[in-house]
């Protein structure tokens, strides 16, 4: 059902224990039955605008509360507990705790003040020549040809070949990605991507209306005799998936695998658009899936995950035939992706720094994972060496919704497995731990550790957790 929870919200409180707070007085006010079934986590996030692990703590929190509860593979549901009402009654709404809790959740590059000054340095450079047509620029649409030639130059040596007039920037991935099946796809068409995905695109496929089907996987990716069945007897619009480093799960495709998934996509014509915002970190990295079929794939990538989160410079690579589909989406979006952000980027990238910058991320991620590797030993978990990720198989003792709040309690910030579940299929066990957003090393070696303690005790009942 759709609740609207903007009437009770209130500020002064953390937003997730506003939204929680909002709920119990709607439940109240409206009021809504007990064993009436509330909005799914992504729904409720769109709703109100926020982060879909926003939501998660929420409805956690709620179940402190006692207004809500949750059944496994069906959902949240208002709570038939009488003390309800007493229980939102003793929550002190108090303020965030002065010690910054660990965020071990948000997938960016890592930030250090090292990195800050160089990019300081790099837009005073900026301030200091930046021209006419920097500051006046809305064509063309694709963006400034020197920009274009600087990216067509870079994604080459990512492995990925392409022409300038290929190229469309944008603002970020998660935005090349809608460019690329918005251009390809209809309302209700299917869209195959990995069983556990990136929960972007998932939001996407509300957004745009199509349907998104999840493929099995192995370590590898992608199982290609499960591509294949899917394909067969069905039209399928397009295969959307990130062969490197898949978020969450941390797959990625050898080269015997891309070949197999690309014979496939050539074998039924269908359609690929490429994520690839990770791809960079690899050393002597594979070529791209896009490379092996480019004129049936989209390629995506961007600066956010690599140098800077707030660098959004998206670079998209459009199969020549459908350049001229796709440019109207973008000026329809955005008009142009922005011209000083993308002289910045090709600053960096024309001087090397962007290399050097994608350099220290590799060797400190892996020097994370080592770390991490070591931490939690005695779980099981799959992770790239040179990734940002740790998709952690929980105990079985533990609910995935009890972690969130307890980890929450502890002062540490995970992600849950249900934003990224494609389909109506239960969520994995797991949990996604990332080691990018904390700029010390230190913070993310101790919030790993509490976090493995944590797991290795019973979990308290739900009802004495305050």
């Amino acid at each position: 059902m759709t609740i609207d929870l903007t009437p009770y919200i209130q500020g002064g409180q953390p937003k997730y224990r506003s939204i929680a707070n909002a709920l119990a007085e709607a439940i109240e006010a409206i009021p809504l039955q007990a064993g009436t079934k509330l909005p799914p986590h992504r729904e409720l996030a769109e709703q109100l605008n926020t982060s879909v692990q926003t939501i998660s703590a929420a409805y956690a929190h709620a179940i402190q509360l006692g207004v809500v509860s949750s059944r496994v593979g069906s959902g949240t549901f208002v709570s038939d507990n009488p003390d309800a009402k007493e229980v939102k009654f003793l929550d002190t709404h108090e303020a965030e705790d002065s010690k910054r809790g660990i965020d071990l959740s948000i997938a960016h590059a890592i930030n250090t003040p090292q990195i800050v000054n160089i990019l300081r340095d790099v837009m005073q450079k900026l301030a200091n020549n930046a021209t006419s047509e920097l500051l006046q620029a809305c064509r063309p649409i694709a963006g400034l040809p020197r920009h274009r030639e600087v990216a067509c130059e870079w994604l080459r040596s990512q492995k990925m070949p392409c022409e300038p007039d290929q190229i469309a920037l944008c603002n970020g991935a998660t935005h090349g990605v809608m460019l690329a099946l918005s251009t390809i796809v209809q309302p209700g068409d299917t869209v195959l991507c990995e069983s556990v995905a990136d929960h972007g695109l998932i939001t996407l496929a509300r957004t745009l209306h199509f349907k998104l089907v999840g493929l099995p996987l192995d370590d590898k990716g992608i199982i290609p005799e499960a591509l294949d069945e899917a394909c067969r007897g069905k039209r399928v619009a397009a295969l959307c998936c990130t062969p490197t480093m898949n978020n969450p799960t941390t797959d990625t495709m050898d080269m015997e695998r891309r070949q197999a998934i690309a014979a496939i996509a050539e074998e039924h014509e269908l359609l690929i658009v490429e994520d690839d915002v990770y791809g960079a970190l690899m050393p002597d990295r594979l070529p791209p899936l896009s490379s092996l079929l480019p004129e049936q794939s989209f390629y995506v990538t961007s600066l956010t995950k690599t140098i800077a989160a707030g660098l959004r410079a998206g670079y998209l690579v459009i199969p020549k035939h459908l350049v001229h589909h796709t440019l109207p989406r973008l000026r329809a979006t955005t008009w142009m992706a922005t011209p000083i952000l993308f002289e910045m980027a090709s600053m960096i990238i024309e001087d090397g720094t962007a290399d050097r910058l994608i350099d220290w991320q590799r060797e400190e991620l892996a020097a994370r994972q080592q770390m991490a590797s070591t931490v939690l030993e005695d779980f099981q978990f799959k992770a790239h060496p040179y990734g940002m990720h740790i998709w952690l198989e929980l105990p079985e003792i533990w609910r995935p919704d009890e972690v969130i709040l307890r980890a929450r309690q502890e002062g540490i910030l995970i992600a849950p497995a249900g934003p990224y579940t494609t389909g109506h299929d239960s969520a994995p066990h797991c949990i996604r731990i990332t080691l990018s957003a904390e700029e010390d090393r230190a913070r993310v070696h101790l919030g790993l550790t509490k976090l493995a303690a944590m797991l290795k005790r019973t979990p308290p009942p739900m009802d004495f957790v305050i």
